[in-house]
Order: C-alpha cells, then sequence, then structure tokens
C-alpha cells in the first residue's frame, strides 16, 4: 500500500494489525498482497477458506471487543471479483474471552 488510501482495483487480500502494547499508529498500515503476486496455489485456498467460512456474506457481530491496553485488532479485506469485505476481528487474552 502506498500512502493512506487503502488500494481497491484488482483482486487482493489486507490485513492490519492495530493496538497492541508497542502499537504506533503512524507506523501501523495496512499490508495488501495482489492475487497475482501470490503463488495460485495459495490463492485457491485463500478463496476455498473464504468461501467455507461466509467472508463475504456472514453477518457483523453484535457487541463489542475489551477495550484493554495490550488488546490487538485485526482487520483483514478481501476483495475478490465482485465482493468486497473488511473482517474486524478482536483478539483473545489468556484470561477473557470475547464472543459476538
Amino acid at each position: 500500500m502506498t500512502g493512506s488510501k487503502p488500494e481497491t482495483v484488482g483482486d487482493l487480500v489486507g490485513l492490519t494489525i492495530s493496538g497492541g502494547i508497542a502499537h504506533f499508529p503512524g507506523r501501523a498500515g495496512e499490508r495488501v498482497r495482489h492475487f497475482a503476486d501470490l503463488d495460485p496455489t495459495l490463492v485457491a485456498e485463500l478463496l476455498t477458506a473464504a468461501e467455507a467460512s461466509d467472508f463475504f456474506t456472514r453477518p457483523v457481530p453484535n457487541g463489542t471487543a475489551p477495550v484493554r491496553p495490550d488488546a490487538r485488532t485485526y482487520s483483514i479485506r478481501l476483495v475478490h471479483a465482485d465482493h468486497s469485505r473488511v473482517l474486524t476481528v478482536p483478539s483473545r487474552s489468556k484470561h477473557r474471552s470475547w464472543r459476538s
């Protein structure tokens, strides 16, 4: 990714990790890989997993993630064909669990 605008052209997968003890907001950017730059077998596995987990159609979870100084949040973006979705997943703590 270049600059602060997210890439939206072509089939791609993106990952953003925010929060945590050593989080620096100016340094935390989305990591994007275009499918054309990845091994075709890996892309096929990714799309199979996305389909099996209903990535593009699953409902948004109710509730919020716990607020802790060490909590991390993972945002997974997948753009393929006519589908585009970002899912945000909070990390789990050893002592607590978050349920949607």
